[in-house]
């Protein structure tokens, strides 16, 4: 798995770094993409192990400019979690680019992008996870490695739908 890394001299000069996951699921890239896009799809498996998406705490206006809003509940403790994104780029089923924000180290916000490719590899569907521009700073390992537990969620929801 693909550790943080800093993206150049620049970036790494302006204190800013990126990641990149990248998984292969048993879904054509259509599959993949609906459910990066579909509603229902996206409450059943966005968020790390442990988290939940309430179907009625999401909100999405798949469209160039529009919005996705979504709270993610804890299953232990009932805390929650907002997060949302701009669209950027919609490119039905190879690509879609959005910004989030998050709070860098010195507590300002930040905005952040990123891009998911979902690529053809046969009866496969490779799929290219970048954040760029994060901040740098010690919560952007366990941002990674939610969004790895995220994408395995999404793996067990892919395999429910064959």
């Amino acid at each position: 798995m693909p550790e943080l890394s800093n993206a150049g001299a620049t970036t790494a000069a302006l204190g800013r770094c990126s990641f990149t996951i990248t998984r292969t699921f048993d879904a054509s890239p259509k599959d993949v993409f609906a459910a990066w896009t579909d509603p229902e799809q996206v409450a059943a498996w966005f968020g790390p192990r442990g988290l939940t998406v309430p179907p009625e705490r999401l909100s999405m206006d798949v469209r160039t400019g529009g919005s996705w809003t979504l709270t993610m509940v804890s299953n232990d403790d009932g805390a929650e979690y907002p997060v949302a994104f701009r669209y950027e780029e919609i490119e039905p089923p190879a690509r879609l680019v959005l910004t989030t924000s998050t709070t860098g180290p010195d507590g300002t916000e930040q905005e952040v992008r990123v891009t998911v490719v979902f690529r053809d590899v046969g009866n496969r569907t490779e799929m290219t996870f970048a954040v760029e521009d994060l901040p740098t700073g010690d919560g952007n390992k366990s941002l990674r490695d939610g969004w790895d537990s995220s994408f395995d969620c999404l793996t067990a929801h892919l395999g429910r739908r064959q």
